[in-house]
């Protein structure tokens, strides 16, 4: 086994993959699963959330996510990460006004 000495190593903040090239792990990064900016609220249950699948002769991504609340169709960071084609879609919100868990109980009113 050979051991290099004083090698410089790029290491992902959020997963702590370690890369020899810093172009590599600039991509990782963005793309990175445990990075803050790629935990899209619409997976938590939003009641609003459409999934359909893309079509792959038209380098669409794998998943088209719309959302009923606002009529945009959405991409989430694997599309970016694949190199899709995600023209005319927007990116799915860190935080988004229209979120509501479809996991949710009801409010319960009394009278009275």
């Amino acid at each position: 086994m050979i051991v290099k000495k004083n090698k410089t190593v790029y290491i992902c903040e959020y997963c702590q993959r370690v890369y020899i090239q810093l172009y590599w792990a600039n991509i990782h990064e963005k793309c990175c699963r445990f990075n803050p900016i790629n935990d899209h609220i619409c997976f938590k249950s939003c009641q609003y959330l459409t999934k359909r699948k893309g079509d792959p002769t038209k380098k669409e991504p794998k998943f088209i996510y719309g959302c009923t609340a606002t009529g945009n169709e959405m991409y989430c960071y694997t599309a970016i990460r694949d190199r899709n084609d995600v023209t005319g879609m927007t990116k799915m919100p860190v935080d988004c006004p229209h979120y509501i868990d479809k996991n949710a109980p009801l409010p319960v009113y009394t009278s009275g």
